[in-house]
C-alpha cells in the first residue's frame, strides 16, 4: 500500500541533499509532497524537487498572485499525509514545534498533524548542544516524535561534531521500517546490553575491544517501536546512547553482571549484544604504572571474568526457562559452516534460545561498522541474513525473536 509522505524542508545547508532523499522515497513506493520554508528556497531549487517528487512544491501560507495554492493548504496537507518528515530540521523549526508556534506553512501544517512525525535535526554543533535545543528535542520526544540523528561528522562551518543530518539512505530506511501498528512486543520487557566493557590495568590504561554499541542501540530502538518496555545496559560506546530509552552505563564486566542480574527477573526477553571482556587484571593498580620502573618485557597477570551469558542461561534453567535468552558469537572464521558450528556450540554451552553469529574481521562487518551480516542459530534451525544495515538487522532479529517468544511461552 502506497504511503503519502509529506517532506518539510527548512533552511539548513543539508537541504541540498533533499532531492536525493525524495528520489529514494519515491523509489521505495512513497507518494511524496514537499513543503519548503522561505529560507530553504535559498538552498534547494523547487524545479528539482518538483521533478523528482512528481508533485508541485508548496511554500506559501497564503496564496499569492496567480497561485493555485489553497488558503487552507496547511490543513489539506496535514490530512493528506500518512507520515511527515522534517529534514533538515533547523533549531528554529524544532523550537517552533516544541512551543506550538505557527507562523508559516510548515509550522502551521505541523501543528495540525495527527500522523507520525519524524524529525532529522541538522545544525552547528553548538546550536545542537545548546540547552534550549536539547530541551526542545526532549519535549518532542515526550510527545511521541521520532528523532532521526543527528550524526557526528564534518559540518558546513568547517567544524566537526554532532549536528550533521543523517544520510538520506538511513532516513529512508527508518521510514520504511516504521510500522505504527507493529506492537509484537507489547506488554513485554526487553533487556539489552551493548557496547564494550573495560578492564582497568591502572587508572589510565585498560583492556577492551572495538565494539561501538550500534547494534544494541538499534535493537533498543526497534524493541521500543514494537511496543516493548526497554532497558538498555551499556558499556562504552562510540555513539551516543538514546536519551528517550531508559539506560544504565557501566564500565567493567562485573559491573555489567550486577546490572543485568538486577533486571533479569523482571525481563521477558534478554539480548546480550555487549562485547564483554573475558579477562580482567588480577590486580588493578591504584596509581599510574610508570614504564621507567618496569622491565622492558612486562607481563600482565590476568584472571577470567564471570561468564555473564552462561550465568543467565543457568539461572534461566533454574527458573524453568521463563526467559527467552539471546547471545552473540563474534568470530574470526571465514567459512560459514565453521561459523555455524561455533554458534551451535555456544548455544548449547550457554543454554541460550538463540545465537547471533557473525564474522568481525571482514570489511563492512562486525565492530564499528554501520552494516553487518549475521547467521541466526536456534535449536531448531539456522539461516543467513545477508549484509544490510545494523538497523535493519535489529528489526529482523526482533521479529524472529518475538515470533519465537510467543511459541516458547505456549510450551511452558
Amino acid at each position: 500500500m502506497t504511503k503519502n509522505l509529506l517532506l518539510c524542508i527548512t533552511g539548513g545547508i543539508a537541504a541540498y541533499k533533499t532531492p536525493s532523499l525524495v528520489r529514494l522515497l519515491v523509489k521505495k513506493g512513497f507518494k511524496v509532497k514537499v513543503v519548503l520554508s522561505s529560507h530553504a528556497r535559498y538552498f534547494v531549487g523547487e524545479t528539482s524537487l518538483s521533478t523528482v517528487s512528481g508533485n508541485p512544491i508548496h511554500w506559501r501560507l497564503f496564496p499569492g498572485e496567480n497561485s493555485t495554492d489553497h488558503d487552507i493548504a496547511h490543513i489539506e496537507l496535514a490530512q493528506w499525509a500518512d507520515q511527515v518528515l522534517v529534514a533538515p530540521a533547523t533549531a528554529n523549526i524544532i523550537a517552533k514545534m516544541a512551543n506550538g508556534i505557527a507562523d508559516d506553512l510548515i509550522s502551521t501544517t505541523l501543528l495540525a498533524l495527527s500522523t507520525p512525525l519524524f524529525v532529522a535535526p541538522a545544525m552547528n554543533t553548538r546550536m545542537y548542544l545548546h540547552p534550549a535545543t536539547q530541551k526542545n528535542i526532549q519535549t518532542l520526544k515526550q510527545r511521541g516524535t521520532f528523532i532521526i540523528g543527528p550524526d557526528q561528522g564534518e559540518l558546513a562551518c568547517k567544524t566537526s561534531g554532532p549536528g550533521r543530518m543523517t544520510e538520506p539512505e538511513q532516513i529512508v530506511e527508518q521510514l520504511v521500517n516504521f510500522k505504527r501498528k507493529s506492537k509484537e512486543l507489547a506488554g513485554k520487557k526487553v533487556l539489552i546490553t551493548t557496547g564494550a566493557t573495560r578492564e582497568y590495568i591502572d587508572p589510565v590504561r585498560f583492556i577492551s575491544n572495538p565494539a561501538s554499541g550500534k547494534t544494541g542501540i538499534h535493537l533498543a530502538r526497534a524493541a521500543r517501536e514494537m511496543g516493548a518496555q526497554v532497558m538498555l545496559i551499556a558499556g562504552h560506546t562510540s555513539v551516543p546512547l538514546p536519551d528517550d530509552i531508559p539506560h544504565l552505563q557501566v564500565s567493567s564486566t562485573r559491573e555489567m553482571l550486577k546490572a543485568v542480574l538486577d533486571e533479569f527477573s523482571s525481563s521477558d526477553l534478554i539480548i546480550m549484544a555487549a562485547a564483554i571482556g573475558d579477562w580482567t587484571c588480577k590486580q588493578q593498580l591504584k596509581t599510574k604504572l610508570k614504564k621507567s620502573t618496569q622491565p622492558f618485557d612486562f607481563n600482565l597477570k590476568l584472571t577470567k571474568n564471570p561468564d555473564i551469558l552462561k550465568k543467565l542461561g543457568e539461572l534461566n534453567k533454574k527458573e524453568e526457562k521463563s526467559k527467552y535468552l539471546i547471545g552473540f558469537a563474534a568470530e574470526t572464521v571465514d567459512d560459514p559452516e565453521e561459523l555455524i558450528k561455533a554458534g551451535k556450540k555456544k548455544l548449547d554451552v550457554k543454554k541460550c534460545n538463540l545465537i547471533i553469529a557473525n564474522t568481525v574481521n571482514k570489511e563492512n562487518k562486525g565492530f564499528q561498522t554501520d552494516t553487518n551480516q549475521i547467521i541466526l542459530i536456534s535449536h531448531q534451525e539456522h539461516f543467513l541474513v545477508p549484509e544490510t544495515s545494523k538497523a535493519q538487522l535489529a528489526r529482523k532479529i526482533l521479529e524472529f525473536a518475538s515470533a519465537e517468544l510467543r511459541k516458547y511461552r505456549k510450551t511452558k
